[in-house]
């Protein structure tokens, strides 16, 4: 979370609080997360139809009953 925020908060450097970032990560594309590459991105999109760390949760959601 540190190397994605400090990515996303340049030139101004504002924290990101704790209690939002559930809220920050759900608009956050799945490529910008350490270890989704381009391929893996693709997959998800096509596959899932998965763009965000939001649409990944409701998929989760949906078909377990939890968001963990």
């Amino acid at each position: 979370m540190a190397k994605l925020s400090s990515e996303m908060m340049k030139p101004d450097e504002t924290v990101v609080q704790s209690d939002k970032t559930a809220e920050i990560l759900e608009k956050i594309p799945e490529g910008d997360l350490c270890g989704v590459g381009k391929k893996l991105q693709k997959q998800l999109a096509l596959y899932f139809n998965i763009h965000t760390c939001g649409e990944s949760w409701s998929k989760e959601s949906a078909t377990t009953g939890s968001r963990s």
